[in-house]
């Protein structure tokens, strides 16, 4: 592979996006509610890579106040890397992680005793989106692209992108960074000249004239790609705290596909994650509308979790045959309380 590099993006470049991304979200309306007393709720920490579409149910579920009603006292930490969210997940500093199940996967076959227990986008929807003067997958020979990681999904799925143009893998050069903002800010600020990007910024993107060259869920459509882990010893010891985090976020999530709550789901998509509207509207006909994108029974599936495993094997971190899948899920939480 060539030309593999790190990317270290300044702060400056959140700057380059200019009304595209802003810094912190904005206010749900739930935060105007009165929440029950203090001593009622149960804390919960919580770490996310960023703030994108894909923990729509999430939002929803913190905007209706479905958490307070289950006496949950939800505190959300933005870490910046599926790889820095197992890392505080494993030393205690957060409860709960949301990230791709790779890193997941990684760390069990590192000694970690965590596991998946709730799915909540299993296929990846990524869009790669480049410079206008970018026609192809092949006008991005020589070219510098963005992606999570040297061996992360994004740079498993771009792989799969690009081999549809004919390009190989030493015919580009990456640079890094975690979070889809990051990698909107780096395309933006003229970087790279390609960045795999997740919803609603590629919507975002491709209206500031960027040019969409194909999406991820065209390639792969059976995978266990973003879920909800913890450590095994964590969730044996705190089942009661599991299970009112299980239904908020399950109410949250039958609020979204309920189409009387379009507009206000689109509204809060976009204080979310400071998008125009039209951008989460956009995402909202994909997910919601298209393709029922967030499983209603939030079981993780055992083919799609294979197919992760497929996966690392082709990218050489795991040898066939590989373990079982229930080495790295746990579903006994989500059949008792997902209902």
């Amino acid at each position: 592979m060539a030309g593999l590099r790190p990317l270290v993006l300044a702060a400056a470049l959140a700057a380059a996006i200019g009304a595209l991304v802003g810094g912190d979200p904005l206010p749900s309306s739930a935060a105007a509610r009165a929440a029950p007393a203090a001593q009622t709720q149960v804390p919960l920490n919580l770490g996310l890579v960023s703030y994108t579409a894909l923990q729509w149910p999430l939002f929803a579920a913190q905007d209706i106040g479905a958490f307070e009603q289950q006496g949950l006292a939800l505190d959300v930490s933005i870490i910046g890397g599926a790889p820095q969210v197992t890392a505080a997940m494993l030393g205690g500093s957060v409860d709960v992680g949301n990230s791709d199940t790779y890193y997941l996967i990684r760390a069990v076959e590192r000694g970690a005793d965590i596991a998946l227990f709730l799915s909540e986008f299993p296929v990846p929807i990524y869009g790669l989106l480049a410079r206008p003067t970018v026609n192809s997958y092949a006008d991005l020979r020589g070219q510098t692209l963005i992606v999570d990681s040297p061996n992360g999904v994004t740079r498993w799925l771009t792989g799969r992108m690009l081999a549809q143009g004919g390009v190989g893998p030493d015919d580009v050069s990456y640079v890094y960074a975690g979070g889809t903002p990051d990698r909107l800010a780096a395309l933006v600020s003229g970087t790279v000249a390609g960045a795999i990007l997740a919803q609603p910024f590629d919507f975002a993107a491709e209206r500031q004239g960027y040019r969409r060259l194909g999406n991820s869920n065209d390639i792969v459509r059976t995978f266990e790609f973003i879920g909800y882990n913890a450590r095994r010893d964590w969730m044996s010891r705190n089942e009661d705290t599991l299970a009112r985090f299980i239904r908020g976020y399950r109410a949250g999530q039958r609020w979204l596909y309920d189409p009387a709550n379009k507009e206000q789901a689109i509204q809060v998509l976009s204080a979310q994650t400071r998008l125009a509207p039209e951008d989460s509207r956009a995402t909202y006909e994909l997910y919601v509308e298209r393709e029922r994108s967030f499983p209603e029974s939030m079981r993780p599936s055992p083919a799609g979790v294979q197919a992760v495993l497929d996966s690392l094997v082709e990218l050489g971190d795991l040898t066939a045959p590989t373990p079982p899948v229930t080495k790295y899920v746990e579903t006994s939480y989500v059949e008792r309380y997902g209902q």
